[in-house]
């Protein structure tokens, strides 16, 4: 039994060793891609917003010069009826499509381009959303550290109490602290170890989701 728990304390060494290599370092490259991926992203919106907030700007400007054309243009030159005969332009017609065009133009930005606004609103929250998520990932690095040193310290402790038990060389304090200290230590971060091997899957798989994925374009 206890050569078993020897070998099954060096395995985990080993994993907690490659976790903190080569587990934490492809999670590293992952939350830059995401972070830098997000980057773009926020300022797409931004710009985005920039070119909302002109059309809107537009279509106010334009609905009030199709007031404005259909209040100083429409009957225009009451007091010579034959104007139309003479220049050969129904100034009534071009008034009436003229102001017709410049309302679509207002209700365009009323509908699309607010249901846009509510769309890139939503983005950014998302991009906000995310911002927050690598920030509480930047600040647990010390936890994730002292996770990967338990995984190496803690069995490496519980090897050596049993290779001295098994020499007969063990104390009962030793033997007291092992069982009631270093065990159920261990056991937590063997189930904290879990959780993170989870979230080093679930980062993969968000990293694979990315459209640019990393520096480069076309990965």
């Amino acid at each position: 039994v206890r050569s078993i728990f020897v070998s099954s304390g060096i395995i985990v060494m080993i994993f907690g060793v490659l976790l903190g290599t080569q587990g934490v370092k492809r999670l590293t490259d992952t939350v830059e891609s995401i972070e830098d991926n997000n980057e773009e992203v926020s300022e797409i919106v931004t710009e985005a917003g920039g070119v909302l907030t002109y059309l809107s700007e537009t279509g106010q400007v334009a609905k009030a010069y199709g007031e404005d054309i259909l209040l100083y243009l429409n009957g225009f030159c009451p007091n010579n009826p034959a104007i139309e005969q003479i220049t050969g332009i129904d100034f009534d017609t071009v008034t009436t499509l003229t102001a017709s065009e410049l309302e679509e133009i207002a209700q365009f930005v009323d509908t699309d381009v607010v249901r846009t606004q509510d769309a890139i609103n939503q983005v950014a929250e998302t991009t906000e959303d995310i911002d927050d998520y690598l920030e509480w990932y930047n600040d647990s690095d010390l936890v994730s550290l002292a996770i990967m040193g338990a995984l190496v310290i803690l069995p490496g402790l519980l090897i050596a109490g049993s290779i001295l038990a098994s020499c007969e060389m063990i104390t009962e304090a030793l033997q007291c602290s092992l069982s009631w200290c270093i065990l159920p230590l261990y056991i937590l971060v063997v189930i904290m170890s879990w959780i993170g091997c989870s979230g080093l899957v679930i980062t993969a798989m968000m990293n694979a989701d990315f459209c640019l994925g990393g520096a480069e374009k076309n990965s």
